[in-house]
């Protein structure tokens, strides 16, 4: 498997990052052995049964549970493939499908899954491959609290628990030539992160935004699904979303605009009176110029 987690302004496997760095982000945890916590915690994210929950005497199976639950996060699917191949009759000789799937998890993990069916006329039993992960390293600090597995009747660990959202363009031959996927946190933080997924198999890190950002002082959790869109006066693509819901580090109390390349902020709404707005908001192009004038939401 391969699991990326931010680190500096790029991305990094998580088997790269030092023993020291890695105790650091899983916070510290109070131990008789740092290369032991370390170790297993590694393995612990990457699926292997550390702690022998299945109680088989084995240490180094498979867990039953290697995937995070997607309580709100619904997948999203990209067909990265080229136009179907049509012969000189007409006839579909391949669909051409490369679909992938990308569903985030409150371990902490964004996914994106391979689909293994070839079009319309396979009817086959299909499976999905994880092509890679990425978890925020923000997050890796809840991996200690994960692996003790305490049934307590509710939930009380949050990751990646956002929708993605895509931006793509394509090419005459429908292939997709450029794609970013915008990640939200849901109770899991304040952050949004945005991956460059244009080769499906090599991710690259764009940009992150949080309530420790400047201008975004007002960002709560991020509950609110990116709206992509365009606006006037700005020639590249944005991102619309509301401040999300209310929590110590910011009100929530805001609509926000940032470029969508990079994350840049455009600007932002509020009002006296206004509340969190944890909802995704409504986006009107009122002239039918192609370009979005309004917007709509909720406190």
């Amino acid at each position: 498997r391969r699991i990326y987690i931010n680190d500096g302004g790029g991305l990094s496997l998580l088997t790269a990052i030092s023993e020291s760095s890695l105790y650091s982000l899983l916070g510290s945890p109070v131990t008789s052995s740092i290369s032991d916590i370390v170790s297993k915690s590694r393995d612990w994210i990457y699926g292997v049964d550390v702690d022998d929950e299945n109680n088989d005497g084995s240490y180094s199976d498979a867990r039953d549970d290697i995937m995070g639950d997607p309580l709100h996060s619904k997948p999203l699917a990209i067909n990265f493939g080229n136009k179907p191949t049509i012969d000189d009759k007409g006839i579909v000789i391949s669909e051409n499908l490369d679909v992938r799937i990308l569903v985030g998890t409150n371990q902490g993990l964004v996914h994106m899954f391979k689909d293994s069916d070839t079009g319309s006329g396979d009817y086959s039993v299909g499976s999905v491959t994880e092509s890679w992960a990425f978890m925020p390293s923000e997050l890796l600090h809840n991996v200690p609290t994960l692996r003790q597995d305490d049934s307590t009747g509710s939930h009380s660990v949050y990751g990646m628990d956002l929708s993605p959202v895509a931006y793509t363009e394509s090419g005459a031959d429908g292939k997709v030539n450029k794609a970013l996927v915008f990640l939200g946190m849901r109770r899991g933080g304040t952050s949004y992160y945005a991956l460059d997924i244009t080769e499906p198999d090599s991710p690259k890190y764009k940009w992150m935004i949080n309530s420790g950002t400047e201008k975004f002082e007002d960002l709560g959790q991020t509950w609110s699904e990116p709206v992509v869109t365009y606006i006037p006066s700005i020639s590249e693509p944005v991102l619309i979303f509301g401040g999300g819901m209310g929590s110590v580090e910011g009100s929530g109390a805001a609509v926000y605009i940032v470029k969508a390349f990079t994350g840049e902020f455009v600007t932002k709404f509020n009002a006296i009176g206004m509340s969190s707005i944890p909802n995704k908001v409504a986006v009107l192009d009122s002239n039918n110029d192609g370009v979005s004038d309004r917007i709509y939401a909720t406190d």
